[in-house]
């Protein structure tokens, strides 16, 4: 459930009332901040993003779909996957902060970055460490 100011793309200086929309207004390689914890019941990353949480958290109880071609950069803070909630990477998910799921991470694309994944990495893709 996303109010008023939920994200704000730092290279536009654009605030957005949902981080999809915020996603979906930005340009390859934008970076959006969250400006309040956020419940999402499904996110598409249908530009390459940097998402940083700063203080606060993202909850995806549906599904996180990283697109063929896209990348997605969780920086800061905790990314929950709950209830019923998957990760479907078929693109780039790199975590340089934590990511904590009860279901697996689909993997077919790239995971890679030095943070913290609580789960199961189900991969026919590639496994990077670092950054």
């Amino acid at each position: 459930v996303c109010q008023e100011g939920a994200a704000l793309n730092q290279n536009s200086s654009v605030t957005y009332s949902t981080l999809q929309d915020a996603i979906n207004g930005a340009a390859s390689g934008d970076t959006i901040k969250l400006l309040q914890n956020l419940v999402e019941s499904n996110l598409t990353i249908s530009n390459s993003v940097v998402l940083k949480s700063g203080v606060y958290s993202l909850d995806v109880s549906g599904t996180l779909d990283v697109p063929v071609n896209k990348t997605m950069t969780w920086f800061e803070n905790t990314l929950n996957i709950t209830g019923a909630g998957i990760i479907n990477n078929n693109g780039t998910l790199h975590n340089k902060a934590i990511i904590q799921n009860t279901n697996p991470v689909n993997n077919t694309g790239v995971y890679k970055g030095t943070g913290q994944l609580t789960g199961n990495l189900l991969t026919t893709g590639q496994t990077q460490p670092g950054n």
